[in-house]
């Protein structure tokens, strides 16, 4: 009896606690339909971080995997990568084994270079069942490798990827990652794995006559891009003049084109490849002739009034070339023209209608805040007002903490501003938070070595970016700017000539010369300024460095 009137207790305990989950489960989920409620609201104010932040909690203490995704989605549309991760998180946790959450664990991630991490989640990804390899492949390549940087992207693909069962069309798929992650080397490795599996596959041959010419190899590259042209003379037709531009072959390529013209199937984009050649190369009259002959023959309109825009904006004629981007607006391309005649207006000296361009555009727009936030800092800069384009950067990252593109701009502005000390320690947060991050570690380097500061340790931070990315021409400016700091010019020269033919930058181009200029090579750098200016006559860092030590000689 006593053990039954026990019994009968914990049942009846039971029933308490029963009785008193049903209202808690009810409050639970209450409460979650108001914070749910809240963050719909703060999205639809623009209040994005609070919607974030809201939607990641809630995600966090629920088992739906719909509402992680919501979360997720709210995070991405709100630029806020912390959130993302946690969403994404949430979302791998709640559905491990969904092709869909592992790809968004693995791109939010890589948005924040942490590589390792993305590897690690490819990997899961690659051994699921169903899918081919080639399949998954496919579609990394078309949505996540578009949201992060090509060199984590790279890395993380080629370590997870099970190469060996790649077709040749995702090796060359992948090789051409590589040649944007800067790796030439594994690019054209990938090219000729390539070949091993198909020796016909034409895009192979494609891949290593842009590696080649890139590097300025000319024999080997025009060797690939005629091979590509003999297998695939319709899906090729373009290598050749693409080699030839690239290798600065220039009146070849021009040659090229224009027999490409007679072909009626290509007679158009050979059209827009020249007028972009001319443009590319200085020839502003043959540039602007050819652009309007394609708007004549309503080819392109928008790329067309563009570049119109742009060369107007060259000649000084800035009337025009804000009725350009006014036009270029009002088709509906405001993204690409607003920052432009924006940054026309601020020169003029019109702030008030500048800044009003940027902003009245983010009200209907707010998924373009991040960009026109750095596009106004900068133009700040432009004008000698990096102190306020680094305040108003600062205050962006109150509404999208940690990002990455304004974390970094933020430093960089620091620098313009003045503040070094102030930039070395935001570069230092940026890399010692991201230490996968090359970016990070060859702008703490270069800021350190262009003061004089640290070289030793400037020029190891240098190299650990050059190790991941071998021929990116930012970091082999850079290891020539630190060598020539350390007094080792020879190896400075090397560096810049190899980094300046790789990417034609006018800073780097101004460093090359300032090199050449120091060994009494005065000739030889006024030419490399002249040819720099042709393509870039409003570099600023050409600017300071011919009146710093040519004023007498200025072109």
């Amino acid at each position: 009896m006593k053990r039954f009137r026990c019994c009968l207790g914990l049942l009846a305990g039971a029933a308490v606690l029963s009785a008193c989950a049903i209202p808690a489960r009810q409050s639970s989920a209450a409460a979650q339909d108001a914070d749910l409620a809240r963050a719909e609201l703060a999205l639809a104010r623009g209040e994005c971080r609070a919607a974030a932040e809201t939607y990641t909690a809630a995600a966090d203490r629920s088992v739906d995997v719909s509402l992680a995704r919501r979360a997720l989605e709210v995070a991405v549309r709100c630029e806020h990568w912390p959130a993302r991760a946690r969403a994404a998180a949430r979302w791998r946790i709640l559905a491990p084994e969904d092709p869909e959450a592992l790809r968004a664990a693995a791109a939010a991630a890589l948005g924040q270079h942490r590589i390792t991490a993305a590897t690690e989640t490819l990997r899961a990804l690659f051994a699921l069942p169903g899918e081919g390899v080639d399949d998954r492949f496919s579609e990394l390549a078309s949505t996540m490798v578009d949201d992060a940087d090509a060199y984590p992207a790279f890395t993380a693909l080629r370590m997870a990827a099970p190469l060996e069962r790649f077709s040749a069309g995702s090796l060359v798929g992948l090789g051409r990652l590589g040649f944007e992650a800067y790796d030439f080397a594994r690019a054209r490795e990938l090219a000729n794995q390539a070949l091993g599996r198909d020796p016909g596959f034409a895009a192979a041959y494609a891949l290593l006559a842009r590696v080649y010419a890139t590097g300025s190899d000319d024999v080997p590259a025009l060797e690939a891009a005629h091979a590509a042209l003999r297998l695939d003379a319709s899906g090729q037709r373009f290598v050749l003049a693409d080699t030839l531009t690239t290798l600065g072959r220039v009146e070849e390529a021009g040659s090229e084109l224009e027999r490409l013209q007679a072909d009626e199937s290509a007679s158009e984009e050979a059209r827009r490849r020249l007028a972009l050649l001319a443009f590319e190369w200085g020839d502003l009259d043959v540039a602007q002739r050819r652009f309007l002959e394609r708007l004549e023959r309503g080819e392109g309109g928008g790329e067309a009034l563009y570049y119109l825009a742009l060369i107007a904006e060259r000649r000084k004629d800035y009337g025009q070339s804000l009725r350009a981007y006014a036009l270029l607006a009002g088709a509906g391309l405001g993204e690409l023209a607003r920052p432009q005649a924006a940054r026309l207006l601020l020169k003029q000296g019109d702030r008030a209608a500048a800044m009003s361009m940027l902003d009245e555009y983010v009200v209907g727009h707010p998924e373009s805040a991040v960009t026109f936030t750095i596009a106004k800092a900068q133009m700040l800069a432009e004008i000698g007002e990096a102190a306020e384009g680094a305040a108003i950067v600062d205050a962006a990252l109150g509404q999208y903490p940690d990002h990455p593109r304004l974390s970094y701009e933020h430093a960089v502005l620091l620098e313009r501003a003045g503040s070094t000390r102030e930039a070395i320690r935001a570069l230092g947060r940026l890399a010692d938070a991201h230490p996968e991050n090359t970016t990070a570690l060859n702008a703490l380097g270069y800021t350190l070595a262009d003061h004089g500061r640290e070289l030793p340790r400037a020029e190891a931070l240098i190299r650990r970016a050059l190790a991941a990315t071998p021929d990116h021409p930012a970091v082999l400016d850079s290891l020539g700017w630190v060598r020539f700091r350390r007094g080792d010019t020879p190896q400075a020269r090397r560096m810049l000539e190899r980094a300046y033919l790789i990417s034609g930058d006018p800073e780097i181009a101004a460093h090359w010369g300032e090199v050449l200029w120091s060994v009494g090579e005065r000739t030889e750098a006024r030419r490399v300024w002249a040819q720099a200016l042709a393509r870039h006559p409003d570099a600023d860092a050409l600017s300071k460095v011919l009146e710093r030590l040519a004023p007498a000689d200025p072109q």
